[in-house]
């Protein structure tokens, strides 16, 4: 009931009487002249003007681009160098305005709920943030008129930070302040769930280097077999990588197709160990020479080709080592190609065995574990928001609390007069101040 009661048309009043007061506490000393430059430059006027100068500004550093940068006498970079100055001279005036009518004003207010601003200009964070950028303007931007290609990046830069101002306005929705304290409110239960999904990846990385990593099965290419009695057989084509594209294969996995053999792939010994260089399959009389014509992972460092054992996508799509097991793990459960993955896994290998690792990757990581972080963050900001309705709720019953002990007062004050009127001790006092 009490909150019911300090919630109704009286609640507007309450909170305008007590913005009231926390502003008298810093203006009870002020002429009337900052009393009304105060007032402007907090009002919702003077916000809408600089919101507008704002979006213009995002606008200008919009419509720039590298042929702009590129074209002399371009109308884009006029415009932009013209904004620059008048932006800045506006964003100027306005905090000149602001020290002079909130005051300097170093020390923030006790109460963590006051708008800091009240206290003073640099009471605020968001007044220091503009106050920085105003004075790096005026350094940077006179000097990138005169200056080389470093300083108007560094004035680029610069640029981009006005947009950010927009953020000050927001912090006073109690919407966006609920979801910004989200994030830090989730941290807690991301760093769990990344504990977790690291955890699984590891375990899919190291159970699929064992499977295809070892041996280099993703290093299997169908190549133009000796004996083919098809139309290429006179041409001198042996050795060569089946096209247009490269095709996997395996001994336990896709067997090319009829004039293909599968070659590429260093031998294992009898004693188990991997064949070392040189390969059987790099001889030029009895190995298959295009294995020698495989594309490098770094073409502009190692060369154009290379006769090295080498895995799909420029050797980013492979199981050979840890490293690059536990990155292709992470591409498949982002599902970037993660079908593709599958196919060349199975391409060399049984292909149940392919499915059933690949699938359960994406099914146990990428549609549960990565969706905890979805979870994380319902979770959040429902607490989040619990909190402020306590906070709110709180308020609203001290308020009431306030309000029915100022009517308890009033109402004993109008009793006791009552009671004073009957008994004609009223009438005594009156009589008493008219014959003073």
């Amino acid at each position: 009931t009490l909150s019911h009661a300090a919630g109704g048309g009286a609640g507007g009043a309450d909170a305008k009487q007590d913005a009231q007061a926390e502003d008298y506490v810093y203006t009870r000393t002020m002429s009337e002249e900052r009393l009304k430059l105060r007032t402007f430059v907090r009002s919702i006027w003077m916000s809408g003007f600089i919101y507008s100068v704002i979006i213009f500004n995002t606008i200008v550093i919009a419509a720039d681009d590298v042929y702009s940068e590129r074209t002399q006498n371009s109308w884009v970079q006029s415009i932009s160098i013209a904004s620059d100055w008048v932006i800045l001279v506006i964003f100027t005036i306005e905090m000149l305005l602001k020290i002079i009518g909130l005051g300097a004003g170093f020390r923030a207010p006790d109460d963590e709920e006051m708008d800091p601003e009240l206290a003073g200009y640099f009471a605020s964070s968001w007044n220091r943030f503009d106050c920085f950028i105003v004075i790096m303007s005026w350094i940077l931007v006179p000097m990138a008129q005169f200056s080389g290609a470093d300083i108007q990046r560094l004035v680029r830069i610069m640029r981009l930070t006005r947009p950010l101002r927009a953020f000050r306005g927001m912090r006073r929705l109690q919407a966006v302040q609920m979801l910004l304290q989200t994030l830090p409110t989730a941290f807690p239960a991301f760093v769990d769930v990344t504990n977790l999904m690291l955890f699984l990846l590891i375990v899919f990385a190291i159970l699929c280097l064992n499977l295809w990593g070892l041996e280099g099965k993703l290093h299997g290419r169908c190549v133009v077999a000796p004996n083919r009695t098809d139309f290429a057989k006179g041409l001198e084509t042996q050795g060569f990588l089946q096209q247009p594209a490269p095709v996997l294969c395996g001994k336990d996995g896709f067997s090319c197709d009829p004039g293909f053999v599968c070659s590429c792939v260093p031998e294992v010994l009898p004693n188990g160990k991997i064949e070392t260089r040189p390969y059987v399959f790099t001889d030029p009389l009895r190995g298959d020479q295009g294995c020698l014509r495989q594309g490098t992972m770094r073409p502009w460092v190692e060369g154009l080709q290379t006769d090295e054992p080498v895995c799909p996508d420029f050797g980013f799509t492979c199981w050979d080592s840890f490293p690059l097991a536990l990155f292709t793990s992470f591409k498949v459960i982002t599902l970037e190609g993660w079908s593709q993955t599958m196919w060349y896994s199975q391409a060399t290998m049984n292909p149940w065995a392919a499915i059933i690792v690949l699938v359960f990757m994406v099914i146990l990581v990428t549609f549960n574990v990565v969706n905890l972080y979805v979870a994380s963050i319902s979770n959040a900001y429902r607490d989040v928001r619990t909190k402020h309705r306590v906070i709110e709720q709180r308020k609203n019953f001290e308020k009431a609390q306030m309000k029915m002990s100022a009517d308890i007062e009033k109402a004993r004050i109008r009793h006791e007069r009552e009671e004073a009127i009957a008994s004609g001790d009223v009438e005594e006092e009156e009589e008493e101040e008219e014959a003073s």
